[in-house]
């Protein structure tokens, strides 16, 4: 068994930030990229919800996963595995951080309603357009999210057990 660590600082933090603003924005643009409409309309109606009052009472684990489920199912939509295991990946390390910060309501319910835009983007073939609104996206949620104090303190390390 590996326990894979998690972002333990905000410098780290930032710096998973700075790969999915490499990262995803390229999937959208894959040579192999095949919108998956269904799960890209799940993902809408759950955002919908959110946008329309949930992420006023939604636990940071809510928001997170459900923000997650749409992020990776736009990578999987790239048709690249290697893109969609470094989100993956990528997430993983940053869920407990995530969990820990105090929840902003309003910057949380705003970047729902940019979900709604990318999502419609992507389902109009828009995908330059969309490319280029994910790193926005994700430039401006880095800002927000690197402005904001942990709730708690975050520590681990990599355990490797045989």
């Amino acid at each position: 068994w590996q326990f894979l660590p998690v972002l333990t600082s905000g410098a780290a933090y930032d710096q998973g930030y700075r790969m999915r603003i490499l990262l995803e924005p390229a999937g959208i643009l894959e040579p192999t990229y095949k919108l998956d409409r269904e799960g890209l309309l799940k993902c809408r109606a759950e955002q919908q919800t959110l946008v329309e009052g949930a992420a006023e009472w939604a636990s940071p684990a809510q928001l997170f996963e459900a923000n997650t489920r749409l992020h990776e199912c736009i990578a999987a939509s790239s048709g690249n595995i290697f893109i969609l295991e470094a989100l993956k990946r990528l997430n993983r390390l940053r869920r407990l951080m995530e969990y820990g910060k105090a929840v902003n309501r309003g910057a949380a319910a705003s970047r729902c309603k940019e979900h709604l835009t990318l999502i419609d983007l992507l389902l109009t073939d828009q995908r330059d357009a969309a490319a280029d609104f994910m790193r926005l996206h994700l430039r401006d949620a880095a800002r927000e999210k690197s402005a904001q104090p942990f709730a708690r303190a975050v520590r681990a390390e990599t355990v490797t057990l045989d």
